[in-house]
């Protein structure tokens, strides 16, 4: 199964999209200061849900 067929994979990606239009419509200040943090946890929750798919594949165990 591709990763982007699973459906919870597609709506961490869409919150991760989400919440970075959010942050890049703050200040320069909560940009750097909350914004950078927020933005990559985001992206993170998917990058790490797509580690673990792609490790399940690949030992078999999906």
């Amino acid at each position: 199964m591709e990763l982007e067929e699973f459906r919870v994979y597609q709506e961490f990606m869409k919150m991760g999209e989400k919440i970075r239009n959010v942050v890049l419509a703050w200040g320069l200040f909560e940009k750097k200061t909350i914004g950078e943090q927020f933005v990559r946890a985001a992206d993170s929750v998917a990058s790490n849900l797509s580690e673990r798919i792609n490790m399940e594949e690949t030992q078999g165990t999906s």
